[in-house]
């Protein structure tokens, strides 16, 4: 059975959407669109593809999203919650690169929840 809370974040598979949050919260605020990194049925379903045909790793669904939907983020908006959140200030790719990192997990969450995928959790006993 869905419950109301499928697409919230849990930390099963990384601990902390901080960045994410944040980024979402800046865009809200300077009034800009940044739905298109929201879970929609086609990012979930070319996930679930990928995944259905090949054995792949985490830093690899990382690094083939950052590839496709990488321009969807804003660059200044992502600089911005990093820096806010770590009080650091990265460069435009090593945010986007920890974004996307919180977007992939989401989605892999929210995938298993729907019994499309299993993560296997190697660093667990």
């Amino acid at each position: 059975m869905l419950g109301e809370d499928l697409f919230t974040p849990t930390g099963g598979v990384i601990g902390d959407y901080s960045l994410l949050l944040e980024y979402l919260k800046k865009c809200r605020e300077r009034g800009l669109d940044c739905s298109t990194i929201l879970p929609s049925s086609s990012i979930l379903g070319e996930i679930q593809g990928i995944i259905e045909h090949r054995s792949t790793r985490f830093i690899e669904l990382v690094e083939y999203l950052q590839s496709v939907h990488g321009k969807n983020i804003n660059c200044d908006v992502c600089v911005d919650a990093f820096q806010q959140l770590y009080r650091v200030k990265p460069s435009c790719e090593e945010a986007i690169k920890m974004l996307i990192t919180q977007l992939t997990s989401w989605y892999l969450e929210i995938l298993e929840r729907l019994g499309y995928v299993k993560i296997k959790q190697a660093w667990r006993p």
